[in-house]
């Protein structure tokens, strides 16, 4: 659904791996703006609005406007269809949030640089502080954030060809609350498919528990533990592992859970679609967390009516990082016992690999591991993923990124040891 309303406002962090630096910084200034974004010989204006904690930002796309009220208070980032009188709903951190706010993308991603004081400058008549943001020993932003506004004016990304958001004409100026609301006569935006839109009764708003998350208690897995309705517990993300949730049913009637990745306190997720119905005892669903340590911080369950069982482990990875177009990489791998391997894509466009196989140093031929065709994954949208399980006799394999960027997973599943020459076990794609 939100592949064909969020459109990046100014495209600027089209890969994930750009999205870092920033100073931290709590927006606390009332003005208004135009927002430029300069690329190459190309430029796109909008209209920035900003208010303490929250901002709103209008942009033209393709003909249409589109607008994103920013709410920093509640965590979470109206987008309005203006067109069609449609609202859609997102955590701030969401990844699709972050892709169209750049200011929000500099602050979120600030742990995942080496971030450099390079002075101050004047920008637009304000004297700003100047920071450099590296990623992986490489250039990867430059911000210039206003002292008076405490607001960046002005981000460079380092690209061929480089990008810039600047704003300009910035008029200090209170603010309407009306900014911020829902227009009257707007309802909830519904995928085709789906339920039918619902009419709008205000602004988003966190549910009230989630102001209790810090209290709950802290598990570190594996574990098992029942909860009962209205309570909740911590799981933090280890390190080089992905989480597995298993939840059953431990009520005579239906029970409800909500199982949900958050970063800083806030969900990174509507909390409404990772709300799970166990109808009958017994019945259970298994959740994998796969959020990096950037990403989120823990995992929140919590049961709103019955009872339910948690079963949680913490599979090691054996592979886990993000590779560009020709990087390749060899990895260790055991023998004849079952792994899937799972390729998403970081890039706005298409990426692709090339997996290979190798047993004593030997590389085995397609007549043992399958042709080119079956080895090579190919993904083209920003979050698509496609994974393949195997058992084999190979001791090592080999991905080759061909095209884009894919953050490659090798994850050990559980099953039983296959001995016998090295082959592919069918997966999905």
């Amino acid at each position: 659904m939100r592949k064909s309303i969020m459109v990046c406002l100014f495209c600027l962090f089209l890969s994930p791996a750009v999205l870092a630096g920033g100073t931290g910084t709590v927006f606390a200034a009332e003005f208004t703006a135009k927002m430029q974004l300069l690329t190459g010989k190309t430029s796109q204006e909008g209209k920035l609005y900003c208010q303490g904690q929250r901002y709103r930002m209008e942009q033209q796309q393709q003909g249409r406007e589109i607008d994103f009220l920013v709410d920093q208070n509640t965590g979470m980032t109206t987008v309005l269809l203006v067109n069609d009188k449609k609202f859609v709903q997102i955590p701030v951190i969401d990844r699709q949030s972050l892709m169209s706010d750049p200011f929000q993308g500099t602050k979120f991603m600030a742990k995942q640089g080496e971030s450099v004081s390079e002075g101050s400058e004047t920008i637009e008549g304000y004297e700003c502080d100047k920071t450099t943001v590296s990623i992986g020993g490489q250039k990867g932003f430059t911000v210039w954030t206003a002292r008076k506004l405490d607001f960046p004016i002005k981000i460079v990304l380092h690209t061929q060809p480089e990008r810039t958001v600047l704003l300009t004409e910035i008029n200090e100026t209170d603010v309407a609350d009306e900014l911020f609301a829902i227009p009257e006569g707007y309802t909830l935006f519904t995928a085709p498919g789906a339920s039918g839109p619902a009419p709008v009764s205000g602004p988003p708003i966190i549910p009230d528990w989630v102001g209790e998350v810090k209290n709950a208690p802290k598990l570190d897995a594996p574990f098992v533990r029942e909860l009962k309705s209205g309570k909740m517990f911590r799981i933090p993300l280890p390190a080089g592992s992905e989480l597995v949730v298993n939840g059953t049913n431990a009520d005579d009637s239906a029970s409800t859970f909500i199982a949900v990745a958050f970063n800083d306190g806030i969900p990174i997720e509507s909390v409404d679609q990772r709300r799970y119905k166990l109808s009958a005892k017994g019945r259970s669903s298994r959740l994998t967390f796969e959020q990096t340590p950037a990403e989120a911080d823990e995992i929140v369950l919590r049961v709103e009516k019955g009872a339910v069982k948690f079963k949680v482990e913490a599979v090691k990875l054996l592979f886990a990082e993000e590779l560009s177009a020709g990087a390749e990489k060899h990895i260790a791998i055991p023998p004849g016992k079952p792994m899937r391997a799972k390729f998403t894509n970081r890039e706005a466009g298409e990426s692709s690999c090339l997996v290979t196989f190798q047993e004593k140093g030997v590389p085995l031929g397609d007549d043992i591991v399958g042709p080119v065709s079956v080895r090579t994954f190919t993904v083209s949208g920003l979050g698509d993923a496609a994974q393949r399980t195997w058992i084999s006799t190979a001791d090592k394999m080999t991905i080759k990124v061909t095209k884009g960027k894919l953050r490659v997973r090798i994850v050990p599943e559980a099953g039983p040891s296959r001995p016998g020459p090295a082959g592919l076990e069918a997966g999905k794609k």
